[in-house]
């Protein structure tokens, strides 16, 4: 938008800040130690070392199966069995024949949450993904397929946090905003400030205008009654105001 009063030009731009976004969410991943599982399925798991299951996890036979199959063989290795036991459960998964489900439990019992994740089958459906986080935090768009889990949160209030920050960073793009104050005789800008990053999901872009506003007020040439006529013009602003 371009604003002209008593000899003075505002012009202000906005747009959205890809760059920013890319980077605030690949820093935010890697601050908080998410991995992807594949394109659009991350997981953040904060007590590695603790037990992936409790008993409640694995009442029933087929729930029992259901988990053991979701683990690629190599998992028996780090599972707490003889070696006689590890080639036998190895054995009737290849061979798909029945095995001793108690021993299968106390095994998947005995998996802490990075075992059990770095011997998880990554080329598994969406849903069967959904069920195997069965007792993790998650959020995200489960109708694209892209969701987000959390382990072992220090509680959950933390928990709320990464997912929150999770959908702020993984879903939304921030705003960039460039003002320039000309001289409208010489054409010269007297003042000019920028500012990218901008996250601001309400609907009048209120967060957005403040931080316009903020660097209005740091322009000390800017005309009183240009930046009143400005600032009301930011109060009208909302999505629509903002190019695509």
């Amino acid at each position: 938008m371009m604003i002209i009063q008593n000899n003075q030009a505002l012009k202000i731009e906005i747009q959205f800040d890809n760059d920013a976004a890319c980077y605030g969410f690949e820093e935010f991943l890697k601050t908080e130690g998410f991995e992807r599982l594949d394109n659009a399925v991350y997981i953040c798991i904060k007590l590695p070392f603790s037990k992936r299951f409790a008993k409640n996890d694995l009442t029933t036979d087929s729930t029992v199966i259901k988990r053991l199959h979701a683990l690629d063989l190599a998992a028996i290795d780090v599972m707490d069995l003889s070696d006689a036991e590890k080639q036998a459960l190895e054995e009737a998964l290849l061979n798909d024949t029945p095995f001793d489900v108690e021993t299968a439990k106390r095994d998947l019992l005995s998996l802490c949450a990075e075992e059990w994740i770095n011997n998880l089958i990554y080329d598994v459906g969406p849903t069967d993904w959904h069920d195997e986080m069965t007792g993790f935090g998650c959020c995200g768009h489960f109708n694209d397929g892209v969701v987000a889990y959390v382990q072992g949160a220090a509680d959950e209030t933390e928990e709320i946090d990464i997912l929150n920050t999770f959908e702020l960073y993984g879903f939304e793009t921030p705003y960039y905003f460039a003002v320039d104050l000309i001289d409208c005789e010489t054409g010269d800008v007297i003042d000019d400030a920028s500012l990218g990053g901008i996250y601001d999901s309400s609907c009048q872009l209120s967060y957005l205008s403040e931080s316009i506003a903020e660097a209005l007020d740091n322009m000390t040439n800017i005309n009183a009654e240009l930046k009143t006529k400005a600032l009301d013009e930011l109060s009208k602003m909302d999505y629509s105001s903002i190019p695509c």
